[in-house]
């Protein structure tokens, strides 16, 4: 749509910056939703090597509830794209309390997922460049791409979704998020927790917990926030892993907009981002493709800009909107494990009535309760 290529680079509508679990099904949606084929959509991603784009995606724990299925549509997982499914969650509150319950997750093979996304972004018509964004420069009437390559592209639009350090929200100047460290050890699971996923929650955990997803036959995933726990056992990988979380005030501007874990995205309570990844690319692309269908070529980038302030201020409306839950993070993360053990007091009572009886009692926490709620709701 509009001018053909320019000596100064390749011209697209829209140029996705990442093709993670945000980037990957915003380009997807976008060409899915454009049946009248109006858009022309590049995705740059820079790990070419399938190797280290499986690497580098392997690292969470890739849990995902019913209602990420029927949100994704017509987005499909696979069989193969699942690796084991839950039906149990452990969960430990400060050194006092334990519990046990029925909970229903279907953990991913993220990289696997991410790649079907991608053939089907592709099938759709769309555009891949395996390069690496150096820069993004939005002083002229398109936004100027600059690549490791020496690949330029010029962009109406551009959606950066290139992870918590990223590129894009650095040069355009966008606020830089709250960033924590995430280690992350593929381990030997215990016989009989196969379905089973468990979580310990105490102050020393900074706001945070620590995890144990299963992950195929025999094997875990062990995690917690750098400093707070160690593992000195077994392990037949360790990685590391930064998580942008907590959302930023704005994340778009410019003819940029910032989604996914670039922009903050990821619940800063369940410390989830997969489904509020697609969650975003699917509102985004929605807003992108009804600002040019049924439109003339007049005053296209205009109205492209006026999509992404557009989803801007929806996304902050919703309940996936991670800065929503910043003021129970933070006041979980100044909780010792005697506070925590006093949170918990409803979740591990055996009768109903009780437990019912409790949350009332706890009318300090009752902000708190709903934080969480909603966070276990709109977030996995």
């Amino acid at each position: 749509m509009g001018p053909c290529d320019t000596a100064e680079g390749q011209v697209y509508d829209v140029v996705v910056v990442g093709a993670g679990p945000a980037g990957a099904p915003a380009a997807c949606y976008l060409k899915l939703f454009d049946t009248r084929s109006l858009l022309r959509v590049l995705l740059i991603e820079k790990h070419e090597d399938p190797a280290e784009y499986d690497k580098y995606h392997h690292k969470c724990g890739e849990g995902v509830s019913d209602g990420f299925f029927e949100e994704i549509a017509p987005i499909r997982i696979e069989p193969s794209d699942i690796t084991t499914y839950v039906d149990t969650v452990r969960e430990y509150w400060g050194m006092k309390h334990a519990t046990e319950d029925p909970f229903k997750l279907h953990i991913l093979d993220r990289p696997s997922f991410l790649r079907h996304v991608i053939e089907a972004y592709i099938g759709a018509g769309g555009e891949v460049r395996w390069d690496q964004v150096l820069e993004v420069d939005a002083s002229e009437n398109l936004v100027r791409l600059s690549c490791k390559s020496g690949f330029v592209a010029l962009a109406r639009v551009v959606i950066g979704a290139d992870g918590p350090n990223s590129r894009v929200r650095t040069t355009m100047g966008f606020p830089e998020p709250k960033i924590i460290t995430l280690m992350q050890y593929l381990v030997p699971d215990e016989p009989g927790d196969e379905h089973t996923i468990t979580f310990w929650y105490g102050g020393k955990y900074d706001g945070g917990y620590k995890y144990k997803f299963p992950y195929g036959p025999g094997k875990a995933k062990l995690g917690f926030i750098k400093g707070t726990a160690e593992y000195h056992g077994q392990s037949y990988e360790i990685q590391a892993k930064q998580m942008a979380l907590g959302g930023m005030p704005t994340f778009a501007k410019d003819r940029v907009v910032l989604i996914g874990a670039a922009g903050a995205f990821t619940n800063p309570l369940t410390c989830a981002g997969i489904r509020v990844g697609f969650v975003a690319g699917r509102m985004l692309a929605g807003s992108i493709v009804k600002a040019v269908e049924g439109q003339s070529g007049d005053g296209l980038e205009s109205r492209l800009d006026d999509a992404i302030h557009r989803f801007e201020a929806m996304w902050k409306r919703s309940p996936y909107y991670a800065g929503k839950y910043m003021k129970a993070y933070e006041r979980f993360k100044d909780m010792d494990d005697a506070a925590i053990e006093a949170f918990a007091e409803p979740y591990v009572q055996k009768g109903r009535l009780r437990g019912a009886l409790l949350f009332l009692k706890n009318a300090a926490f009752w902000p708190m309760y709903k934080a969480f709620w909603d966070s276990a709701r709109y977030s996995v």
